[in-house]
């Protein structure tokens, strides 16, 4: 078995891209949980590819080796054209109980196998510091990828509509899915739709106008707590069918992140509540446990 050591890894870079994939998390009784965190260094890039149990959203996150490691040049000459799998148990332990803990810069070293896969654990080092984490036979947890089907995924050449949400209209958006809750209106759907022309996000409670916009929408709707999964980005948004199924992807401006969510059939209820951001900035969120939080974990 081979070494590979990723040196000089900002932990608070790393940090930001568990986060990412730390969104994407499922539902034990009222409480959303996060799990496993799954990446692969591969070519010139360190990926996380994660969907929920359901498979109703997957992302796509990732960084330059260039920028997230100084010897990256070593590490993409090591592995060639070979993709090693990583497979951390848990996402929260592994920043609260790893990454935090270091202010400096770290090396982040792993054991492969013939297959080039993170075997047996994963070691955070530095001068101050070592910290162990073990790590899930990858042959046993990871399904196969292949990074040309998820760039067909992700084409959005084909797209039937597509429009612009900023990160100050998402962080309305969550506010407006949490307020529905605060209000007992616990339905199952949220989604977007275009009126007078203006882009506006839906709930059962409340329709929330966005920007104006020229595009035509209608019955763009998903599951409600899939909002939570989306980083509040600046997002280019397309409404496109992959392999007969309807999706709605989302294209961060600013981060290599890409995902895409399943449209659910439509919805019409429809009530306006008047001063909705204004109520949405009035609650105090934090305290209501059972919902979507932006930051779950962290």
């Amino acid at each position: 078995m081979n070494k590979l050591v990723l040196k000089g890894v900002d932990p608070k870079l790393f940090i930001e891209f568990v986060k990412k994939s730390a969104r994407v998390r499922d539902k034990k009784g009222d409480k959303m949980i996060a799990e496993s965190l799954p990446f692969h260094i591969h070519g010139d890039k360190i990926s996380s590819i994660k969907e929920n149990g359901t498979k109703t959203t997957m992302k796509i996150s990732s960084e330059k080796l260039s920028l997230f490691c100084e010897n990256y040049a070593e590490v993409i000459e090591k592995l060639g054209d070979n993709i090693c799998r990583i497979w951390l148990f848990s996402s929260k332990t592994f920043v609260s109980g790893g990454l935090k803990h270091f202010k400096d810069k770290i090396n982040i070293e792993l054991t492969l196998n013939d297959n080039f896969d993170a075997t047996g654990h994963l070691t955070l080092f530095n001068e101050s510091a070592k910290i162990r984490f073990s790590l899930a036979d990858a042959s046993s947890v990871f399904e196969d990828i292949n990074f040309e089907d998820i760039d067909d995924l992700f084409d959005v050449s084909d797209a039937k509509a597509s429009f612009n949400i900023n990160s100050v209209e998402l962080k309305k958006i969550g506010g407006a899915t949490k307020l529905e809750s605060v209000l007992d209106k616990k339905h199952e759907s949220v989604g977007f739709f275009t009126e007078d022309g203006y882009l506006t996000f839906k709930t059962h409670s409340v329709d929330l106008k966005l920007h104006e916009t020229d595009v035509n929408l209608s019955g763009i709707s998903i599951k409600k707590d899939l909002i939570f999964t989306i980083c509040e980005e600046d997002q280019n948004v397309f409404i496109k069918t992959y392999n007969n199924i309807p999706i709605i992807v989302f294209k961060s401006t600013e981060t290599d992140t890409r995902q895409y969510i399943i449209l659910l059939d439509e919805f019409s209820e429809k009530t306006t509540l008047d001063s909705v951001e204004e109520e949405i900035e009035q609650i105090d969120f934090a305290t209501w446990a059972d919902m979507g939080d932006e930051d779950p974990l962290f």
